[in-house]
């Protein structure tokens, strides 16, 4: 399989996650998912990520330490890029609270779909506009990510 089925395999696994209800620690398609579990989710059933173990984890812990816990699960399985480089299939993590704490896989240029506690669901949506663009007035840090 070419790199581009692949991305291109990614992408239609994560639309078949659209309107799943969020629920934070959850990872059934259509019953409830968080954001950390989309992405592995997402990547494990398209054969890019292995079985990794996830601990539960409080909804609240990136307003409380500076533990990278979502990036302590990713940087092992995937490099960082830069944003020039980003292509459909990719990770986009957001800066929320003191630390990376949102994940969202790109399917367009400029699009995302994510698991999003204030929509109440997965959606697809700009990666640039509303909550995620912006974190006390100035852009919201992100960094990106691949498995390829």
């Amino acid at each position: 399989m070419t790199e581009q089925e692949r991305r291109d395999r990614i992408v239609a696994i994560a639309r078949t996650w659209m309107l799943t209800p969020y629920h934070e620690n959850a990872r059934i398609r259509g019953a409830g998912v968080d954001c950390a579990w989309l992405i592995y989710e997402v990547f494990r059933e398209a054969g890019e990520c292995p079985v990794i173990e996830i601990p539960p984890y409080s909804p609240q812990w990136h307003l409380h330490n500076s533990d990278e816990l979502y990036l302590q699960r990713v940087i092992p399985h995937a490099r960082e890029i830069d944003q020039a480089e980003a292509k459909p299939a990719d990770l986009i993590m957001y800066q929320i609270g003191r630390v990376f704490a949102h994940g969202a896989i790109l399917v367009a240029p400029g699009q995302i779909i994510h698991a999003f506690k204030e929509a109440h669901c997965v959606m697809q949506s700009s990666w640039t506009e509303g909550y995620l663009a912006e974190m006390n007035g100035k852009p919201r840090p992100r960094r990106f990510f691949t498995v390829f």
